[in-house]
């Protein structure tokens, strides 16, 4: 899981909706639900999102520590 800053602009992804259950794609925006209007952030949870190769870029083998 990567590290989020606090009041940093959603990112383009397909969301879910804790409230109604509906999926969704978002690109930019305020990031509400489109079926029930709800915007608060900690109900919609990103369930994918495309790599982003300048992000990557910031990772080194120490991010991912695993076994």
């Amino acid at each position: 899981m990567k590290a989020k800053m606090p009041n940093k602009p959603a990112e383009a992804a397909t969301y879910s909706c804790n409230k109604c259950s509906k999926q969704f794609k978002f690109e930019q925006g305020a990031l509400i639900c489109p079926n029930c209007q709800n915007a608060n952030k900690s109900d919609l949870v990103v369930i994918s999102m495309k790599d982003n190769p300048e992000e990557s870029q910031l990772y080194t083998d120490d991010d991912f520590p695993g076994g």
